[in-house]
């Protein structure tokens, strides 16, 4: 997860560095209106700092807003910065003066903002050749996160598998074996503690919390529908593209319209204009008319002129606002996706805390099992400890002699069994 993402401004901008900071510990934390207060000190010292490297007399300009809009003229900053600086400082002076309290959105919204300025005030005054990832660049990273997370949700882990315990001595045994390497004992119903398999029965073994293909698909809808701001975006950008280009049609529409009807009365006004020339004598009134049908040409003409001259600009203009709306509507889905991933994240942590929870837990059921092995003696069926020489009951010795630790053949069905079997797994044979 990116944690931090100012730590380049350490060396160069400690000051800015450590409002940063404080900026994202408040952010992460949901304190939206100390991020508005902070985002518009950082934006200030952001313009001071430019207004110092461009020379600019900054006590001729007494104002935040003043500084910003000089810049603009002066072609420093872009329309976009404009907007940028402009937004954040309204966004402080609503706080400091009407204790504004904000919400979690704009505060993202700022600290989207924020980014895009450093990254540019970086670039353009310190080192051009640096490479600060673009906020898009951030979240994925942060995308690569919440997915290792949604994955390690969705993973299994191992089930409670208690070992299988002769009922006569304790000895741990597989499910292979037909009779007990330690006592003999035929093993017919094999079964495990029972005071461990009630609590199991209970137990939400966790490679069940999240194993149902239901449970997956109910998880990852709850992740991706958790609030409603990306569906609210998509519909919201939709028609601002559509309101757009039905604008941009209808200007187009007016203004062809407009190119029509001139290009109409020229017609008919020249059309005047020839009659009246084409005559040999004019009477006053016929003069006065072709001089006022000269002069609503020449208005015609100019008319036309200045339409296509609009339409030209028009041309220009209208895939220059499309491009400015997408950028904002991109700028508004990086900052979405920031909201939803840090939603996402609180989301599986919880996830996380619980299925460590239940590892605890199971760790404990596990630690439960009774392992506890006898010996049986051969000679009179009494259960001895594993330590015991002679046993308890009839004082015959049990192992008088050590077990070497090689492999040996049954010598009634013929299984490589350990040396140190009493009896065999497979035929129930004593092995001594």
């Amino acid at each position: 997860m990116v944690d931090y993402c100012f730590t380049f401004l350490k060396d160069k901008f400690p000051e800015i560095e450590k409002m940063t900071k404080e900026l994202e510990f408040n952010l992460y934390n949901q304190n939206s209106m100390s991020v508005l207060t902070m985002g518009g000190s950082i934006a200030e010292n952001i313009i001071n700092k430019v207004c110092e490297y461009e020379d600019v007399p900054i006590s001729d300009l007494t104002t935040q807003e003043s500084r910003i809009d000089y810049l603009f003229d002066k072609k420093v900053l872009s329309s976009r910065l404009t907007k940028d600086f402009h937004e954040i400082r309204h966004l402080r002076n609503m706080v400091v003066h009407q204790a504004y309290q904000g919400d979690i959105d704009e505060a993202y919204t700022v600290h989207h903002i924020i980014y895009n300025i450093i990254e540019w005030f970086y670039k353009k005054y310190e080192d051009p050749e640096y490479e600060i990832p673009g906020y898009s660049a951030m979240l994925y990273e942060d995308k690569k996160y919440i997915q290792q997370l949604y994955d390690e949700a969705l993973a299994g882990d191992k089930k409670i598998t208690p070992p299988l315990l002769c009922p006569t001595c304790g000895f741990e045994v597989s499910k292979e074996n037909r009779y007990c390497p330690e006592c003999g004992e035929r093993l017919k119903n094999l079964d495990i503690n029972q005071d461990v398999a009630k609590k199991i029965e209970n137990f939400p073994i966790t490679e069940e919390l999240y194993s149902d293909e239901l449970e997956k698909y109910q998880l990852q809808k709850e992740l991706e529908t958790k609030n409603t701001r990306l569906i609210d975006y998509q519909r919201r950008r939709d028609d601002q593209i559509h309101d757009l280009k039905k604008k941009h049609k209808r200007q187009l529409d007016e203004l062809y319209a407009a190119l029509n009807n001139v290009n109409l009365d020229l017609t008919d006004i020249t059309k005047k204009i020839k009659s009246l020339e084409n005559k040999s004598f004019l009477t006053q009134q016929e003069k006065v008319d072709l001089k006022d049908a000269n002069e609503e040409k020449d208005y015609l003409l100019n008319e036309r002129k200045i339409i296509n001259k609009r339409k030209t600009l028009l041309f220009e203009k209208q895939p220059c606002e499309m491009q400015d709306l997408i950028d904002d509507l991109n700028f508004e889905r990086e900052t979405i996706d920031q909201m939803n991933y840090r939603e996402q994240e609180e989301i599986l942590n919880d996830i996380a805390i619980e299925k460590r929870r239940l590892r605890r837990v199971q760790r404990n059921i596990e630690n439960g099992y009774k392992r506890e092995k006898f010996i049986i003696c051969p000679h009179c069926g009494e259960r001895n400890t594993l330590d015991t020489v002679y046993c308890i009951n009839c004082g015959s010795i049990i192992k008088p002699n050590l077990k070497p630790s090689h492999k040996v053949y049954c010598t009634q069905c013929g299984l490589l069994l350990d040396s140190d079997y009493d009896y065999c797994t497979s035929c129930g044979h004593w092995m001594h």
